[in-house]
């Protein structure tokens, strides 16, 4: 009894190890649009490694040279094809970059605290901010 619960559950497992290698998945790719003339309609031509095909996006948002993420759905490449974004590739020179260049000042330079305490709520709960002098 038990060598046919043992094929049994074999089986099974053979089944379900070919199901999963053949499972439908969605795969993103990372193409070049290689031309953008139906742009006006969302209507892109892209290439990726040695394959060129049609891919949907919003209109007139890429231009051919962009690098763009494109979803295959279901890994199956006569399905539509859907780029989702464009891949931005500026580097941005961190040793340079001043965190607070854009800090916007909302306080003028005064040093700001807050108190948690009923006193120091509004009607509505709001929390009030109090300058140090």
């Amino acid at each position: 009894m038990a060598d046919y619960a043992k094929e049994l559950l074999d089986a099974i497992e053979l089944l379900a190890e070919h199901k999963i290698i053949n499972a439908g998945f969605d795969k993103t790719i990372k193409a070049t649009v290689q031309s953008s003339a139906d742009a006006a309609r969302g209507i892109y031509s892209c290439k990726y490694e040695a394959t060129t095909f049609t891919a949907i996006g919003d209109k007139s948002a890429y231009q051919s040279g962009d690098i763009v993420m494109v979803n295959i759905p279901q890994n199956n490449w006569d399905n539509v094809k859907t780029i989702l974004n464009k891949v931005y590739t500026e580097v941005i020179d961190t040793k340079t970059l001043d965190p607070f260049a854009n800090f916007l000042d909302v306080n003028n330079g005064e040093p700001l605290i807050f108190s948690y305490g009923e006193e120091d709520s509004d009607e509505f709960g709001a929390v009030k901010a109090n300058i140090l002098s």
